[in-house]
C-alpha cells in the first residue's frame, strides 16, 4: 500500500505537469494572465492535496508560526521589490494585479513547499550547511530548464545563478523558521512586482540591460547568502530551526 501511494504521489504532478495547460484551455481560460494563473492554482491545490494525504503538512513547514526575527534578513528582496515597482514599463489593470497576486503566490507557495519544504525533509539526514548548498543547487538547476522555453542560454545561465543565490538565502532563512510562510510570501513579491512592472513577457534577449538587471541583484543575494552562512550554526540538531519529522 506505501508503494502505491508513493506512486500516486509522483505520478499525479507529472500527469498535471503533461495534461494540466490543456486542461486548463479547454476551461476556456485565455490572455497572458489568466491561464497560467489557472494553472499554478490548480497545481497548488493537487500539491497541497497531495500534503494532506501523506501527512506531510507539518513536515514541509505549512504553519503558522512565523519567527519574526528573521524578517530583517530579507532586505536585499525588499529593496530590489521597491526598485522594480519604482521604474515600471507596464501598466496592469486592476482584475491583472489580482490575477497576478494570485498567479505569484501560487508559483511562491509551489516552489517553497518543494524546494524549502520537501528538499529539506529529503536531506535531513545532512549537516545544515549540506541542506543549504544542495538546496540552493536543486532550486537554480530547476531553473535552467526555461532553456526548454527557447531562451538564450547566456541569460538563463544568468537566471540560474540568480535563482541559486535567492536559494541561497531563503534557505538560510528557513533553517532559522519553523514556518516556510514568509519566505513563500517574499518569494511571492518579487515575481509579483517583477509581472507587475514588466509584464508577463520578460525579455530573453542577452545585452548590457539584461546583464545588468540579474547580475547586479544576482551578485547581492549570493554574498548575503554566504555571509548568512558563514553565521549559520552546522549543528547536527534541526529540530530547534525547521520542522523536519
Amino acid at each position: 500500500m506505501n508503494k502505491l501511494n508513493n506512486t500516486v504521489y509522483w505520478v499525479l504532478p507529472i500527469l498535471y505537469i503533461v495534461f494540466g495547460a490543456k486542461l486548463v484551455a479547454a476551461m476556456g481560460f485565455s490572455g497572458d494572465i489568466a491561464p497560467a494563473m489557472a494553472y499554478k492554482v490548480g497545481f497548488s491545490a493537487l500539491l497541497m492535496a497531495l500534503l494532506l494525504m501523506s501527512n506531510k503538512v507539518k513536515t514541509v513547514g505549512l504553519n503558522l508560526s512565523v519567527n519574526l526575527r528573521v524578517l530583517p534578513l530579507f532586505w536585499p528582496f525588499a529593496v530590489l521589490i521597491i526598485f522594480t515597482l519604482s521604474r515600471p514599463t507596464a501598466s496592469p489593470s486592476m482584475v491583472e494585479l489580482l490575477q497576478l497576486l494570485v498567479f505569484t503566490l501560487s508559483i511562491g507557495f509551489i516552489e517553497e513547499v518543494v524546494f524549502r519544504g520537501l528538499v529539506f525533509h529529503w536531506l535531513a539526514k545532512h549537516s545544515k550547511v549540506k541542506i543549504v548548498l544542495l538546496s540552493s543547487v536543486i532550486f537554480g538547476l530547476f531553473h535552467g530548464l526555461n532553456i526548454l522555453s527557447g531562451d538564450d542560454i547566456r541569460v538563463v545561465g544568468l537566471q540560474v545563478f540568480v535563482a541559486f543565490s535567492i536559494g541561497l538565502v531563503f534557505a538560510v532563512i528557513r533553517m532559522k523558521d519553523s514556518s516556510l510562510l514568509s519566505v513563500i510570501v517574499v518569494h511571492a513579491l518579487i515575481d509579483f512586482s517583477e509581472y507587475a512592472a514588466n509584464g508577463m513577457s520578460a525579455s530573453s534577449e542577452f545585452n548590457e540591460q539584461t546583464v545588468v538587471m540579474w547580475l547586479v541583484p544576482g551578485v547581492v543575494f549570493f554574498v548575503w547568502g554566504l555571509v548568512l552562512l558563514y553565521r549559520l550554526d552546522n549543528t547536527p540538531e534541526l529540530k530547534s530551526t525547521t520542522v523536519i519529522n
